[in-house]
């Protein structure tokens, strides 16, 4: 709205090359915020989830060791049809 006042003394023309430009720069502007803040927010869900994988993994394995080897141990009801 602000690009299409600003255009508005050049005419009709102007008012709508100044709504395309200043959507343009508020979109480019948009993107560059929003691309920053999920580039942090990914990199600390990437964290986490290798921490939770690394709890399962040794959960399993030392379910695995204590059974005696038997894979169906590990198995949960979830799995079995």
């Amino acid at each position: 709205m602000v690009g299409g006042a600003a255009g508005a003394a050049l005419g009709p023309a102007g008012a709508i090359v100044g709504r395309f430009l200043g959507g343009l720069v508020g979109g480019m502007t948009a993107a560059v915020v929003s691309d920053k803040l999920m580039g942090a927010i990914v990199k600390e869900d990437r964290v986490k989830m290798v921490a939770i994988l690394q709890i399962q993994i040794e959960y399993l394995a030392r379910t695995f060791i204590l059974s005696g080897g038997s894979w169906s141990a590990c198995a949960t009801s979830s799995t079995r049809p």
